[in-house]
């Protein structure tokens, strides 16, 4: 399940309620860096309520840092730009790592599924996927110094988009929406081949 970052307590609630009778363990909820610097206390508290009900009824939580599907144009971020994704992340982490139903951080939602990948030409797409690649690993290795005991993972659009970040998270993951079960299965056995290629690496 995922939820929108605005949530309020009068929204969130009846969707918690309806989580906990349909059994559902897992919520998978974006977050927002733009909303957050807006007003950290108030998003904090936020955030604090709605895992807090999420806990109580034995849900666990994978919070989204950023999300990529907005993107449409592309700047390498500077210093400073990269000092308030780092206070972000920092208050983040400080907030829901002593949650006990913390699965894993997700670093980013679908990085490559955007405007500004979805209309490059043929020729500028390599190039235009690099640097958004380069910028990604750079926000996993961010989570991973600050918080170097939580499994991570990046919640790619498609698999063949995960050997970007095999080499940095500890949990794979896509969202290929096949239609059957036929066309699914090559699809999931393709992570295996990711963690041999890590482990081959290793050794």
């Amino acid at each position: 399940m995922k939820t929108p970052p605005r949530w309020g307590s009068s929204v969130k609630i009846p969707w918690i309620l309806y989580a906990a009778r349909l059994n559902l363990n897992a919520v998978r909820f974006w977050m927002s860096q733009e909303e957050w610097e807006k007003n950290p206390e108030a998003y904090e508290k936020m955030l604090f309520d709605f895992t807090d009900s999420c806990e109580e009824k034995g849900i666990g939580i994978m919070p989204i840092f950023w999300n990529g599907n907005f993107i449409e144009d592309y700047t390498e971020a500077g210093e400073e730009e990269w000092k308030k994704k780092r206070s972000y992340a920092e208050a983040i982490i400080r907030l829901l790592k002593p949650k006990k139903g913390l699965l894993m951080w997700d670093v980013f939602n679908e990085p490559f599924c955007n405007t500004y990948l979805g209309s490059a030409s043929p020729e500028d797409y390599p190039r235009k996927k690099e640097k958004l690649t380069k910028d990604l690993r750079k926000h996993c290795e961010l989570i991973r110094e600050l918080d170097p005991d939580t499994p991570i993972t990046v919640g790619h659009e498609l698999s063949s988009h995960m050997d970007s970040t095999s080499d940095l998270v500890d949990v794979l993951s896509f969202h290929d929406y096949m239609p059957t079960r036929s066309r699914m299965e090559p699809l999931i056995r393709l992570p295996f081949s990711y963690r041999k290629q890590k482990a081959a690496s290793r050794s």
